[in-house]
């Protein structure tokens, strides 16, 4: 019986050896399972989807936050067209903690193509990898797996499992014993490559916590290995292909994470890894220049063990010089290479970088475009850095033309060229120019074009705040219709005596004007008044002052117009100043009109009202007003109270509200306050001391302290009462102002001041005003937090951008509806794997912002300046394919700005260049619109004398590029594209692209 079991052992024992070394039945069984592991994509969201956990290759790639970037990504409009489903083994396999197995990638990144499909840009990491088993050098792979796993390929055995060296394994196993029973010698690693290589890419930090982790990685290991059937020999090439791509080696200043021997051999030794290669396999190279490369490969193979510790820190460095000498010895004794290679490398002593070699310079010129769709991926993707986001597995497909991006960028290096001869005078090459086109299409507004000549990261078109000039008309004259529109909308059919009766603000000319209109036009339609209203009078006679009693006094362009009193429309086509100066004069008083109180705020002024001034009416006034400042902070407690005062506020204005509110506080809480993360302006110490010993409230009256701090002094009242009594109701607080209120009516009086009124309280509505008109610009595109409280604002003293000049243009080309502007429309990740997911842009909702009639006698006004006024040289700019002049609507605009010091005797003390610019913002036809800009910056704008003829002179250079575009898109349903003479005065049914959602 002995025997027989000695023999039946025996014979397990030679099984147990020959599987060990062959693998016959682990091939087998793990062939059968890898077999279950598929994926198909499919169309729309899958139901069985699995991503994997936070690996450093996972992270890196973007496939461990991709439910997240999913996720994002609808909130931001995307829709999920296609999506891999995998099976349900390969589910469970996941859930149970193994990693996803499926043919990896090695390298990845953000690629960005254009409508067509060319590449904008592309980014790989890791940069430089070998491409195959048979582009990695002999030796190079030979001294891998002397190093880390010499059997791996072993051609005796074609389906060895490549997860586990069981020999190895044995001797760890023997060694972890001895250990327990007192051996000080350390114990052998056991891991292969492909279980290294799990490890590196799928486990947290690329580290090993547990004993089952470690067992998941080689099970991942044999199911990779076994993907292709049975025979491994080629997944084994692979793995080695694979180790050397994807070993980490640290991070150096200059390029960041570095993965793959490759990158290694760039960033730590400047080396290239093409030359390194070639030297490595050419025994006729010179000895001296093969040990340099060889060394370096060695190194950076013993490397990866630690690598922040042997490749980042001195100590650190000198133990990676020390353990290469020893394995050249020892890889020379196994006949790797031979020994007067490994005497000319002990001979070397390299010297790792701290830095990455310097890369050429792209332009950034030459892609403006794709640095603007990858601010958008941020967004759209959740990623927090462009950094990060171009190691993305990433395709976007963009709404941008490649053809005619690179046109325009070619045309505004042109203009660089003294030779171009664009300008009467100044540096040519010192010019900065930004063009813009979009296109409504039916899946939304669309950017084709975006470019600009500024060499740096940043965007013209999207980040710059640029004084344009007369451009501001275009808001200003939106303004003046909607409010002849509301009081259409308020009082239409009303009976004419009632409209008569109707008292109405001195100064409030508009709303005279509408209301005796309506009375003398019973029945009126709202276009009719509205084109009325563009054909109302307004003087262009500089002789008065525009600002409500201070010295400012604006001038024409051209002094022909001085004597001149023009309708609104000529006024606009032709880009007069003085009477959009009144115009703003009178938006502005119309709004003070309707302010809480501003009957008793304008007491004292020239006015058409009959009710009695009394006190009782005073009174009432100030309840009114207290009303209305107590819903203002109503839902405020405290700490909100205070933030509230931030808003539409200057520093000093601010530091006044604060320290009024809260006069208790010390200069380390006003410090705070002023330094919050919310504020813009960056203050020194030495400003914040200023402004704390220069508002301290004692010895002003509440009057005072309201004007300084540029708010009514009942508002600062409340906001005080709230912060200090946060749950007072509103009769509390009625009660309470009983006093303050009769002080504010004491202080005001005309029996107290029978002289002029006061123009530092008149101020204080009109500041007012001009938030109710910034509310106005800001649902119309406005991009900035506020207005400069100047009727100068109508000329352009408020600034504005030009990407939100084209928005205004995009809504007024929409008949009144805002749609959102997108550069991205369709992202495709990781391709090829199993979390492949494909999103498109869902066709977004539109919302009415501005009437359709409104929008419509502003386009027309905009034709009007291209047929007969500032923008003429703009006719015929873009032809039609039968050579008819397309229809081109555009608003120009030039800004000279100026720093100028002026004293009391109105001598001028300092005048300074601050900047000079031009602009145009237009449309063509019903579908394409956009803006062109140029400027200069600094003292050097002297030297130039360019106008809004400029950007004009520019837009009919790029007409053929933008008619081959046209040509390109007319396949695209959305409207057509209309020669002149087809104006079609718009209705809302009009837009062909989408219906008003």
């Amino acid at each position: 019986m002995v025997p027989v079991l000695l023999m039946l052992f025996a014979l397990l024992a030679l099984v147990a050896r020959d599987e060990a070394r062959a693998s016959w039945l682990q091939a087998r069984y793990f062939t059968s399972q890898a077999a279950q592991l598929t994926s198909e994509l499919g169309d729309g969201p899958s139901d069985r989807i699995r991503f994997p956990g936070d690996g450093p290759h996972d992270r890196r790639f973007g496939y461990s936050r991709m439910p997240a970037a999913l996720q994002t990504a609808v909130e931001q409009g995307f829709r999920i067209v296609a999506q891999v489903r995998v099976s349900e083994r390969f589910a469970a396999l996941v859930d149970r903690g193994v990693s996803p197995i499926f043919g990896e990638k090695t390298q990845a990144g953000l690629r960005i193509l254009d409508r067509r499909g060319a590449p904008l840009f592309t980014s790989r990491y890791p940069e430089r990898v070998y491409s195959s088993f048979d582009s990695v050098p002999s030796v190079v792979w030979e001294t891998l797996l002397f190093l880390e796993n010499r059997a791996l390929l072993d051609p005796r055995f074609p389906n060895r499992n490549p997860s586990v060296d069981w020999p190895r394994m044995a001797q760890a196993g023997a060694a972890f014993a001895l250990s327990w029973l007192g051996n000080a010698r350390s114990v052998p690693g056991a891991s292969t490559l492909a279980t290294q290589l799990e490890k590196l890419r799928h486990s947290t930090e690329g580290r090993t916590r547990s004993t089952r982790e470690k067992l998941l990685q080689m099970e991942a290991a044999a199911l990779r290995g076994y993907l292709s059937g049975e025979n491994t020999e080629a997944a084994r090439r692979q793995i080695v292909v694979d180790y050397v791509n994807s070993v980490p080696l640290a991070a150096i200043a200059g390029h960041g994470e570095v993965t793959g021997l490759s990158d290694g051999l760039w960033a730590w030794y400047g080396a290239d890894p093409d030359e390194v290669n070639r030297l490595l396999t050419s025994d006729s190279a010179p000895v001296a220049r093969r040990a340099i490369a060889y060394r370096q490969v060695l190194t950076l193979l013993l490397a990866h063990r630690r690598p922040s510790y042997l490749l980042l820190r001195a100590n650190g460095r000198e133990d990676l010089r020390k353990l290469t000498d020893q394995h050249l010895r020892r890889i020379a004794r196994e006949g790797i290479i031979s020994a007067e290679l490994r005497d000319a490398a002990l001979a070397l002593d390299l010297t790792l970088r701290s830095r990455a070699p310097d890369v050429p310079r792209i332009a950034f010129i030459e892609r403006k475009g794709a640095d603007a769709v990858r601010a958008e991926l941020l967004r759209v993707t959740g990623v927090g850095t462009l950094y990060d986001l171009d190691r993305v597995d990433l395709t976007a497909r963009t709404t941008l033309d490649f053809r005619a991006q690179l046109q325009v960028t070619n045309l505004l290096a042109r203009l660089t060229d003294p030779a171009s001869g664009v300008l009467d005078r100044g540096d040519p090459t010192r010019v900065i120019y930004a063009v813009v086109v979009r296109e409504r299409t039916q899946n939304g507004n669309v950017v084709r074009v975006q470019v600009d000549n500024f060499d740096s990261p940043f965007n013209v078109n999207e980040g710059s705040k640029l004084q344009f000039g007369s451009t501001a008309k275009l808001r200003t004259l939106i303004s003046y219709l909607e409010i002849v529109e509301q009081l259409y909308l308020r009082n239409a059919g009303r009976p004419a005596v009632n409209l008569r009766a109707e008292p109405v603000g001195a100064g409030d000319w508009i709303t005279a004007w509408t209301l005796a209109y309506l009375a003398a036009n019973p029945g009126v339609s709202l276009d009719r008044i509205l084109e009325a209203a563009m054909s109302h009078p307004y003087s262009a006679s500089p002789s008065d002052s525009l600002t409500g009693g201070d010295s400012h006094m604006f001038r024409n362009i051209d002094s022909i117009d001085d004597h001149e009193t023009l309708s609104v429309r000529d006024a606009f086509v032709r880009s007069v100043n003085l009477p959009f100066i009144r115009i703003m004069r009178d938006i502005v008083h119309y709004y003070v009109y309707r302010l809480p109180g501003s009957v008793y705020l304008l007491r004292g002024h020239p006015a058409e009202m009959t009710w009695d001034r009394d006190d009782r009416m005073a009174d009432e006034e100030s309840r009114e007003l207290i009303e209305h400042f107590y819903q203002k902070y109503a839902d405020a407690d405290s700490a909100p109270v205070l933030e509230a005062l931030r808003r539409g506020r200057s520093v000093t204005q601010l530091a006044w509200a604060y320290r009024s509110v809260k006069s208790e506080a010390g200069f380390a809480e006003f410090s705070d306050f002023l330094r919050s993360p919310v504020q813009t302006t960056a203050l020194s110490d030495a400003h914040i001391a200023e402004l704390y010993d220069g508002s301290d409230p004692l010895g002003f009256s509440l009057s005072d302290r309201g004007r300084l701090a540029g708010m009514h002094p009942l508002e600062l009242w409340v906001a005080a009462y709230r912060y200090r009594h946060p749950s007072a109701q509103q009769q509390d607080v009625l009660d309470a102002s009983a006093s303050v209120r009769q002080e504010i009516y004491d202080d005001r009086s005309p029996h107290a001041r029978p002289a002029a009124p006061d123009l530092r309280i008149g101020s204080i509505p009109e500041t007012e005003a001009f938030r109710e008109i910034h509310r106005a610009w800001a649902r119309l595109g406005y991009p900035f937090e506020s207005l400069m409280p100047s009727y100068a604002t109508a000329i352009g003293s408020s600034a504005d951008r030009p990407d939100d000049l084209s928005e205004l243009v995009g809504i007024l080309l929409s008949d009144g509806i805002h749609y959102p502007v997108q550069r991205v429309e369709e992202l495709h990740y990781a391709a090829g794997t199993p979390y492949e997911t494909v999103l498109r842009r869902s066709p977004p909702p539109g919302e009415r912002v501005l009437s359709a009639e409104i929008a419509a006698v502003v386009r027309d006004a905009m034709v009007a300046g291209v047929t007969r006024g500032t923008a003429r040289r703009a006719f015929g700019a873009v032809r039609a394919a039968d050579g008819s002049p397309l229809l081109i609507g555009a608003k120009t605009g030039t800004g000279n700005n100026r720093f100028r010091v002026v004293g009391r005797n109105g001598i001028i003390s300092e005048d300074r260049a601050i900047d000079r610019t031009a602009s145009v913002v237009f449309f063509i036809g019903d579908r394409f619109y956009g803006t062109i800009t140029a400027f200069v910056s600094g003292a050097a704008a002297d030297r130039y004398a360019f106008t809004s003829s400029l950007p004009v002179q520019i837009l009919k250079m790029l007409g053929p590029t933008l008619e081959a575009l046209m040509t390109d898109l007319t396949s695209e349903p959305c409207g057509s594209v209309r020669p002149y003479g087809q104006t079609d005065r718009a209705r809302p049914s009009r837009d062909t692209c989408r219906s008003p959602q």
